[in-house]
């Protein structure tokens, strides 16, 4: 092919110069420093040439070898590429040994399309979903609730996730915004997950017994004291039921609950899909436990602190006030007051009402009859 250098000339000043190296090159290099470096897919080529596969990922690997840390370096694999032995070295958690420069992985298997979407999620939405997640406390009760039917209670260890930003030299992130996920607590698991997603890739082991990936419609899955006790719905969720009588009882615990942090399409690929930031998943198995990790994906959820519930549920909506209540026709009025404390007691009607409509000024009704 054309050698990259002889163009190097004719760049305009100011300018991008991107070249496409190739192993061969590569290996014979020692003063090469780009400003970005990008490693594609480590797999079985050129072994013949280079002598063996640890010879080849080394020549490849040489594009980061002189990167500053303000440089910036990217590692981009299939999964098969990933699984087939570069995570052996490159890991989306951490920088790989002796690069200095900033560090970026991108998503396994990711599409064009998902990429662009994800990395144009605003940071602020973002940041903002990730504290939302991290203000709750370890233990805690959620309860977890979607229009597709899905209402789950369960207790949750802290959220936690991995670095998405890159603010200093020599910094790394894992692209796109992935998601931030809990450990449940064993056992406090309880109600029903309806499937409105997708239904991950299900490895068993490391081997594939279905790939599954959009619903072809509702996955109910009813989970008591932490399993999933039973899986109805069409097509999808009969054979998703028979995979997991086919495996050890251990598959069927909930284990994790998580929420993606990135806008995107869905695709059917677990890991794009669990990334969403419209949805949340669940995590079935302990892979390294029981042989299987499922992830299952909801979609716009709710999840809020059962405190939260109890307490809205324990206001009423009329204020300590002088003012004694307006009835107009057959309906109570009163009007909410701001800085007004609301406690037990008052029209029984009003009582059914929740908290969080409360707005200073706004006027209520308790109808009667309703």
């Amino acid at each position: 092919g054309t050698v990259a250098t002889s163009q190097l000339a004719d760049r305009p000043a100011g300018s991008w110069f991107v070249a496409e190296l190739s192993s061969f090159q590569l290996e014979e290099t020692a003063r090469l420093h780009p400003r970005v470096a990008v490693l594609l897919n480590i797999t079985p080529d050129h072994v013949e040439w280079h002598g063996s596969l640890e010879r080849y990922a080394a020549a490849k690997e040489k594009i980061f070898a002189n990167l500053d840390a303000g440089d910036l370096a990217v590692a981009l694999f299939s999964m098969d590429a990933f699984l087939g032995g570069a995570r052996a070295h490159y890991s989306p958690f951490g920088k790989p040994e002796g690069v200095r420069a900033k560090y970026a992985f991108i998503r396994l298997d990711i599409g064009r399309r998902s990429l662009e979407e994800a990395l144009a999620t605003p940071r602020a939405e973002v940041e903002a979903m990730l504290a939302r997640m991290a203000a709750f406390g370890d233990g805690e009760r959620l309860r977890v609730t979607g229009p597709g039917g899905t209402d789950m209670r369960l207790n949750v260890r802290p959220f936690t996730t991995c670095s998405h930003f890159i603010d200093a030299d020599g910094g790394m992130a894992f692209l796109p915004p992935s998601e931030t996920s809990s450990e449940v607590v064993p056992g406090s698991a309880q109600g029903v997950i309806a499937v409105d997603v997708t239904v991950g890739q299900f490895y068993f082991r490391n081997e594939l017994r279905e790939r599954f990936g959009l619903v072809d419609g509702p996955v109910l899955m009813r989970v008591e004291e932490g399993r999933v006790v039973s899986v109805e719905g069409g097509r999808m969720a009969r054979r998703l039921g028979e995979l997991f009588d086919e495996l050890p009882d251990e598959c069927r615990e909930l284990v994790e609950l998580g929420q993606g942090l990135s806008r995107m399409t869905p695709t059917g690929l677990t890991g794009v899909d669990e990334s969403i930031i419209d949805t949340c998943h669940f995590g079935i198995g302990d892979g390294m436990r029981s042989g299987l990790h499922l992830d299952v994906i909801i979609r716009a959820p709710r999840i809020r602190a059962e405190r939260e519930t109890e307490a809205r549920r324990a206001r009423i909506l009329i204020p300590r006030s002088k003012s004694p209540p307006q009835r107009r026709g057959g309906d109570f009025v009163s009007v909410c007051h701001a800085n007004r404390p609301y406690a037990a007691g008052g029209h029984p009607r009003a009582e059914q009402a929740r908290a969080d409509t409360l707005a200073p000024g706004r006027i209520l009704c308790a109808r009667n009859g309703i």
